[in-house]
């Protein structure tokens, strides 16, 4: 990890957050890690930084880390997940720095239309 943490300092734009796991149908030794996007378009964005991070890792730091991957790593998988706001129990300071996310104002119901009574004839 210290190959990795050290090139993406090189990154500014890189969020990522790493957790293992403590409990569920995971092997041993099982480690999650999230980047958070605030939008879909964003994940053409993570796509582009992977050039970046080959360049800060430099090609001895990518062939290092194609062997600890190669010793180290079982599997890997992608997912794609969202937080759902009414879904979730967020601390106060998230709600604090976030209101819109996680306490959005209900969607205005569309007025309806006023009838016109019918003209006498």
């Amino acid at each position: 990890m210290k190959l990795v943490i050290a090139a993406y300092q090189k990154i500014p734009s890189a969020h990522w957050a790493t957790y293992e796991v403590a409990y569920g149908q995971q092997p041993n030794s099982t480690y999650v890690v999230f980047t958070p996007l605030k939008a879909a378009a964003e994940i053409d964005q993570e796509f582009t930084q992977d050039k970046d991070f080959m360049a800060a890792m430099g090609e001895d730091g990518m062939k290092k880390l194609g062997e600890l991957e190669a010793a180290a790593i079982e599997s890997r998988q992608s997912n794609l997940f969202a937080f759902n706001p009414r879904m979730s129990y967020p601390p106060d300071a998230w709600v604090k720095a976030d209101p819109d996310f996680w306490k959005p104002k209900p969607a205005a119901m569309p007025k309806k239309a006023a009838v016109k009574p019918a003209a006498n004839q």
